[in-house]
């Protein structure tokens, strides 16, 4: 692999960890925190009109309309506070370097409204986030977010499971 398609490689790799974390962590973290619609506004800048979005044990939608009133509105209905922790992200370039996919854990303290399945109070929410990507017009885009979430539970119910494994 030539040096230039290397870095390019290496930009793009970077350019999706910063979507992440710009455009989707910190957004939802504000839009959540803050009740501000115009928080959501990277994140919704960024889903591409087809995205998939689906969230395990709350729902799926398709398009971007759907997608921008679960971000907006829905999420915010069941949650009064958030701040998302991404880590161990596998992201992989495709062969032209204009498509992507990323998976990602991610831990979440959180504040449930009485509109959250994990029910009102502190939560935990702990997963993964599979998600595509495709870039047009030098701006890397979601085409699929789906969250593969394995516990969602009350932070109380959640600690009281902890154990130390011999």
């Amino acid at each position: 692999m030539e040096l230039e398609t290397r870095i390019a490689r290496l930009e793009a790799i970077e350019e999706i960890r910063r979507l992440k974390h710009e455009n989707y962590c910190l957004a939802i973290d504000r839009g959540v925190c803050r009740r501000k619609p115009q928080a959501f506004v990277p994140l919704i800048d960024r889903l591409a009109e087809n995205v998939d979005v689906c969230f395990s044990g709350v729902g799926q939608m398709q398009g971007k309309a759907g997608a921008v009133a679960f971000f907006t509105e829905g999420v915010p209905a069941m949650l009064s506070w958030c701040q998302h922790r991404v880590s161990n992200p596998i992201i992989e370039i495709g062969a032209g370097g204009d498509t992507a996919s990323g998976h990602w854990y991610v831990f979440c303290p959180a504040i449930g409204t009485g509109q959250s399945p994990a029910g009102e109070g502190p939560v935990i929410i702990i997963g993964r986030y599979i998600e595509t990507y495709v870039r047009r017009e030098g701006r890397w885009l979601w085409t699929k977010l789906h969250a593969e979430l394995d516990v969602m539970e009350s932070a109380s119910t959640f600690w009281s499971m902890a154990h130390w494994a011999e």
